[in-house]
């Protein structure tokens, strides 16, 4: 899964080895099936993708084709650190793995053969791919992860849960094994055999793992290396306060803002949105561009609710669409928003309905001052999109469970360009409110596609 300052990274697991005995005995232990269904891509999960192919390619190195079964493996670690709370190579608490799992267990269990050689970065509080990949670019561990010259695939996966610690996490497995759901980012099938050997000569009986966990902070750290007969570990460790920056690799997880990310203002500009919050860029920069304002007293409130006539505002704003006419004052296109000699909130809900972003009930009110639910917020979303947003492939269904159908297009097309996430991997929660971060944070993504 950005642009958050602080936090704290972990740089993890670099696991290359042959198929010894033990990991036979695993590999029975967990059957897997050749078999598997095609797996949908959001686009900032192919943007990642996409962005570390191209700078392989810069190096001389083979692309990586797109695993469906890698990606499963990583889209369910970046679930259940969402869900339980952990930013951690190694699985903690899980609706799919065993607690301990590591990635090569992870990649096994839902079928990919991890034994030839796997790796995994994995980030959170990242609100974008390029923000993830800034981020793993600047470590030494992430960026030799995305460089190894045996990978030949990778997997993606992408969750966002509001209510979790840093929002977005992500995660990136990768393998030397061209499975039989490996494919090209346009579709294509795989032309590699499905067996492959890593380029790294390996003694057979030997495993190596190299584990960092690094943060950006006062510099207390403490290296241990131990090296048994077949097995050398490092881990290097430092603390760090929240507000720091953090970037990692391999097995890798990161927290906080890209370390090229300059848009942090200090002092902040609201009390209430430190630079350690997870929608503090979206806020500020939407503050900054007039599109967002706070409360008497300096305060941004951000969970607080918005209402139907505050977005149909916001989203005004944000497209520049906003002037000082004031049109209709006589004929009101909702029986319920009138005008009073204020611009607010007639003006703006006149001006969303003429750009076709609102609509009303069958009544012909508008309900200016009930709360904007989750779904009403991605309709109006794609509705001010239009002509910008990319249109999801025939056949792209994300993989919410509790989409209503008159929803459904746009819940489909606001994910697949990244405007927003559920609140698990399978639940969007449709009828819930969106508070202000969140809606700042869906309106940046917006602005940000109209900007490129």
């Amino acid at each position: 899964m950005t642009v958050f300052t602080g936090g704290l990274g972990r740089t993890v697991v670099v696991r290359l080895m042959v198929c010894t005995f033990a990991l036979a005995a695993a590999l029975v232990l967990w059957p897997v099936s050749s078999s598997a269904q095609a797996v949908s891509y959001s686009s900032q999960e192919i943007q990642l993708a996409q962005m570390i192919n191209d700078h392989r390619e810069s190096l001389g190195l083979n692309r990586l084709m797109v695993s469906d079964l890698a990606s499963v493996a990583a889209e369910r670690h970046s679930s259940d650190m969402a869900t339980y709370e952990f930013f951690s190579h190694t699985t903690r608490a899980s609706d799919f793995f065993p607690v301990g799992s590591d990635a090569g267990d992870r990649l096994l269990i839902c079928g990919y053969p991890s034994y030839a050689g796997w790796g995994e970065n994995i980030a959170a509080g990242f609100s974008t791919a390029s923000g993830v990949f800034q981020a793993w670019l600047g470590s030494s561990d992430h960026c030799r992860m995305m460089t190894y010259s045996g990978f030949k695939v990778m997997g993606v996966g992408l969750v966002y849960a509001a209510d979790s610690p840093y929002g977005c996490y992500w995660t990136v497995d990768f393998g030397a094994v061209v499975d039989s759901t490996a494919r090209w980012l346009d579709g294509s099938s795989p032309t590699t055999s499905t067996t492959t050997t890593p380029t790294t000569t390996i003694s057979p009986t030997t495993s190596i793992s190299t584990t960092t966990t690094t943060t950006a902070a006062p510099p207390t750290a403490t290296t241990t290396t131990t090296a048994p007969p077949t097995t050398i570990t490092t881990t290097t460790t430092t603390t760090a306060p929240p507000s720091t920056t953090t970037t990692t690799t391999a097995t890798t997880s990161t927290t906080g803002p890209s370390t090229t990310t300059t848009t942090a203002v200090s002092p902040p500009p609201f009390p209430d949105v430190p630079t350690t919050h997870r929608f503090y860029e979206p806020i500020v920069q939407l503050a900054a561009a007039g599109v967002v304002n706070g409360y008497e007293g300096g305060l941004f409130r951000p969970e607080d609710f918005v209402t139907r006539a505050q977005f149909a505002k916001i989203l005004v704003l944000a497209l520049g669409a906003h002037t000082s006419d004031i049109d209709n004052a006589d004929s009101p296109t909702f029986i319920d928003v009138l005008y009073t000699g204020n611009a607010y909130p007639f003006d703006f809900v006149e001006e969303a309905a003429g750009l076709g972003i609102i609509q009303g009930r069958d009544d012909g009110t508008f309900a200016p001052q009930a709360d904007v639910t989750r779904v009403q917020l991605a309709l109006m979303l794609v509705r001010a999109g239009q002509g910008w947003l990319a249109a999801p492939p025939v056949g792209y269904q994300c993989s919410f469970e509790d989409v209503p159908a008159y929803g459904r297009d746009a819940v489909d097309t606001a994910f697949y360009n990244g405007l927003l996430v559920g609140k698990t991997a399978t639940r969007f929660d449709p009828y819930s409110p969106a508070t202000r971060g969140h809606v700042a944070k869906m309106v940046h993504g917006l602005m940000q596609v109209l900007n490129q």
